[in-house]
């Protein structure tokens, strides 16, 4: 999925396997290399609980002066660049909606309190755009690759590595 300059600064896809407790992402700035990152939390996390951890692994990371270089967000000084989230589970996007607008009628954001506020401050760094693709085939790579990347916990106990990135071009 290439981004539109025109509407956004930065892409994150996301994605989330509750069953094996993985999840994955993957940032995309302006023309640099995309970056992908993976991790693990128990199984018993939540899937909410798994995307909002992969987006605060993957937009923590940046410093301000890097959010200060996209391309059209030095141009409009004073306000936050724009950042399109791709998420491969619906119920994700209209929690998130609704916990944005503070609406208690919306559908109920199900993650921890810990990840909560460190999603928060990440995402008060931008301004976001939420959509929905489950059947896009770049999400369904991404987590293929994070299912080969990620060791299962369940199969070595020994060695469990919290997170796992590389750069793509």
């Amino acid at each position: 999925m290439r981004i539109d300059k025109t509407l956004y600064d930065a892409q994150l896809l996301i994605v989330a396997h509750s069953r094996k407790g993985i999840w994955a992402a993957d940032l995309k700035l302006g023309g640099k290399p995309s970056r992908w990152s993976a991790g693990s939390l128990p199984t018993t996390a939540t899937a909410h609980s798994l995307l909002a951890v992969a987006i605060v692994a993957a937009l923590r990371p940046l410093p301000h002066r890097a959010l200060m270089e996209l391309s059209d967000y030095a141009d409009r000084r004073g306000f936050r660049p724009r950042l399109e989230i791709v998420v491969n589970d619906p119920t994700f996007v209209e929690a998130l909606e609704a916990a944005k607008k503070q609406d208690a009628t919306g559908k109920p954001f199900k993650a921890g309190k810990n990840f909560l506020v460190s999603l928060a401050q990440q995402l008060a760094r931008w301004e976001i755009t939420l959509a929905t693709n489950p059947e896009s085939k770049h999400l369904f790579a991404l987590g293929n690759w994070a299912s080969r990347v990620v060791i299962d916990p369940t199969i070595d106990a020994v060695f469990t590595p919290a997170v796992v990135s590389e750069y793509r071009s």
